[in-house]
């Protein structure tokens, strides 16, 4: 969307597995939206080794960007807000960090090292613009410490694309569907308990779950055989235009994490017509659901 306005450049660091050494790769794309510019170091050895080759890539990186820049834009508080106020010094100009991490409202939380979290701060404090994705994720972000010029900027959905689908399933029975990567947060112990449970009480119920989840892990949270475990689904990782026509076939969509920082994919559900189910896990407070519209 700014590239439609404005000349963008992407600047993306990430560790290769493959490199050796200390030298940093560069890898430059032309993309639709901007230039590309890619900076690949070596990934393994000491963490001390790693963290002095992560740090040559962003140098390598800042040199990389072109010389006249306006506003630089964070993806995220750590790291990228910490180098972005950095580089923003060095050019006398701007920046905004945008904050969708669910470390900040973890109860437990990660482990917090506390030089990260000192220089986050720095970098909160000093950005024209700190944007979590949620009002949940703003006092997360406050509780930790992250002091700023907060405003809630949401992710950004495409409502051309996400809409009903023209045709619906008639399928027999009540058919929820579930979309995730099966992590951790995203408690599908809980899901799968709560489906086996509700099945027991509703033979006809089905669960379909999608997305990059490992198999494995489907399969050891289900009983061996039973016509409840025989209830459940799974269709692997999805394209975009699958996910719409996987939200048409259900009846409700159902999320049971612990913690969101806003829940997309409740919103692509609902402007699919799919109503939704979700634990209260906070950036989905932002969402209003109500019984009263259909929704919880």
């Amino acid at each position: 969307m700014v590239a439609e306005k404005h000349t963008v450049t992407v600047v993306h660091v990430a560790p290769d597995p493959s490199l050796a050494g200390s030298e940093p790769e560069v890898v430059r794309s032309e993309e639709p939206y901007g230039q590309v510019i890619s900076v690949y170091y070596a990934g393994g050895g000491a963490r001390v080794q790693r963290l002095l080759n992560r740090s040559r890539a962003w140098q390598r990186a800042f040199h990389c960007c072109p010389e006249q820049l306006d506003l630089i834009h964070a993806h995220v508080l750590i790291d990228g807000g910490i180098m972005a106020r950095r580089l923003a010094r060095q050019r006398g100009i701007p920046y905004l960090i945008s904050c969708h991490s669910s470390r900040y409202l973890e109860k437990e939380g990660r482990s917090r090292l506390l030089l990260d979290y000192a220089l986050a701060r720095r970098a909160a404090r000093g950005a024209a613009a700190l944007l979590p994705v949620s009002t949940a994720l703003a006092a997360g972000l406050q509780r930790a410490g992250m002091r700023g010029h907060y405003q809630v900027v949401p992710n950004v959905i495409d409502d051309h694309f996400f809409r009903p689908p023209p045709h619906l399933s008639a399928a027999p029975g009540f058919r929820l569907f579930h979309l995730s990567d099966g992590s951790r947060q995203k408690n599908l112990d809980l899901l799968i308990t709560a489906f086996l449970s509700a099945r027991s009480r509703l033979p006809t119920l089905q669960l379909t779950l999608a997305g990059n989840m490992q198999p494995a892990t489907v399969s050891a949270l289900l009983p061996a055989g039973g016509a409840a475990a025989a209830g459940v689904t799974f269709i692997g990782p999805l394209q975009r235009a699958e996910v719409v026509q996987a939200l048409g076939d259900h009846d409700l969509f159902v999320l049971s994490s612990t913690v969101e920082t806003q829940g997309i994919v409740l919103g692509e559900a609902l402007l699919c017509g799919l109503p939704v189910v979700t634990t209260d896990c906070g950036g989905p407070t932002d969402l209003h659901l109500t019984e009263q519209d259909g929704t919880l």
